[in-house]
């Protein structure tokens, strides 16, 4: 493979990745065909008569999977053909050490281009508006399919999605647009995803939503699943050093946010870790690997005896105050387990309240009517018989 771009000018190998532009177009998501064609358009290109053809499809499936890369975590999610320019820009001064890398980020924005311009377009917004009831009407059934997968990720997400897309909408001369409609879908999932667990409340007719709200509410699960994924592969594949710099870049964050993070706590481990993850990894940014950070601080919280003597908010908030002045006090875990102690509390009083209304003898105390014909005597006696 290093055969092939060894020695050969910048300009030729970016030339060479740009030519696979109109072959992803055609073959998406076929890879043998892929790979075919575009091992003979690499070797035409690079000018290697005498390549071994091995070399030329290991280079074409290098570019496959580093153009993919870069297309799902940098540039999928752009939706105007001017963000994409700006976004390519930016990235450039980061790929532009190694030509190949570098072609792949030009050839992932050639194809998101072509994503742009077909969503927008007359046949792109009709095939939308086709694809999504029909989705919708499976949506249990995908939904299901995804869940039984426990390894899924954003790839699996977006292939299936682009199968079924080309099972609704038929054969085309670009297989591609597919994949920008699977593409699409797979981000507007991601952003609802991401938001805070107060922002993402069903209403309460879901039947009563448009095809887009069910389908992508259906998907969510199966979507938060797979960037976890994917968060926790990037993670392992760093050093300590790497794993440390990342936990006081999130004590930073959660420093910074937990007001809104805090509330969450009470309300289970998993609405915890996406309260902190929707604030320190936002939409569009990729999601990472940190409830491994996140667990000890969670539990502890939960099991902290600071605020077990307080039986009123009042006295949480003054016991809070009062260690927070300690010399030593750690903000972030006292701030957490207050929100558990105030949540105890709200609790114990709505348990209390019921025992009350349970306990109390309306009929006794307050004559309440017993029975429906003693509630019609009561209404005669004070108003005359109108019943």
């Amino acid at each position: 493979m290093e055969s092939l771009i060894g020695g050969k000018s910048r300009q030729i190998v970016l030339a060479a990745i740009k030519s696979l532009h109109p072959i992803l177009l055609k073959t998406w998501p076929d890879r043998a065909a892929y790979r075919e064609e575009a091992a003979a358009a690499l070797t035409a290109s690079l000018g290697t008569a005498q390549t071994n053809p091995n070399e030329a499809s290991a280079l074409a499936d290098q570019v496959l999977l580093l153009t993919s890369q870069i297309r799902a975590l940098q540039l999928r999610h752009i939706e105007t053909a001017p963000e994409l320019v700006k976004a390519t820009k930016t990235l450039e001064s980061t790929f532009a050490e190694s030509p190949l890398r570098l072609g792949c980020l030009t050839l992932a924005a050639d194809l998101h281009h072509s994503a742009i311009g077909y969503l927008e377009s007359q046949e792109g917004r009709t095939a939308y508006t086709k694809l999504v009831p029909a989705l919708d009407k499976q949506r249990v059934q995908i939904a299901r399919r995804f869940h039984e997968s426990e390894q899924i990720n954003l790839d699996q997400i977006e292939a299936a999605l682009t199968s079924a897309a080309r099972s609704v909408l038929g054969k085309t001369d670009t297989p591609f647009h597919h994949a920008a409609l699977a593409g699409s879908l797979v981000e507007k999932v991601r952003r609802q995803a991401r938001l805070n667990p107060s922002e993402t409340a069903v209403p309460a007719d879901f039947a009563d939503n448009s095809p887009d709200v069910r389908l992508i509410s259906a998907l969510e699960d199966a979507v938060r699943r797979a960037e976890l994924n994917e968060a926790r592969q990037r993670f392992a594949a760093l050093n300590e050093y790497e794993k440390g710099a990342r936990y006081e870049a999130l004590r930073k964050v959660m420093l910074k946010q937990i007001d809104r993070i805090a509330p969450h706590a009470p309300a289970g481990f998993d609405a915890f870790c996406q309260a902190v993850e929707s604030s320190a990894y936002p939409y569009p940014s990729p999601r990472e690997w940190v409830r491994v950070f996140l667990k000890p601080l969670h539990t502890n919280a939960e099991q902290s005896s600071t605020f077990d003597k307080c039986r009123t908010e009042k006295s949480v908030e003054l016991r809070y105050n009062k260690v927070l002045e300690e010399k030593g006090a750690n903000p972030l875990m006292l701030h957490l387990a207050r929100a558990f102690a105030l949540a105890a509390l709200k609790i114990a009083q709505a348990e209390s309240i019921q025992h009350f209304i349970d306990d109390v003898d309306l009929v006794g105390e307050f004559r309440w009517p017993a029975t429906l014909e003693d509630l019609r005597k009561r209404i005669n006696e004070n108003v005359g018989p109108a019943i």
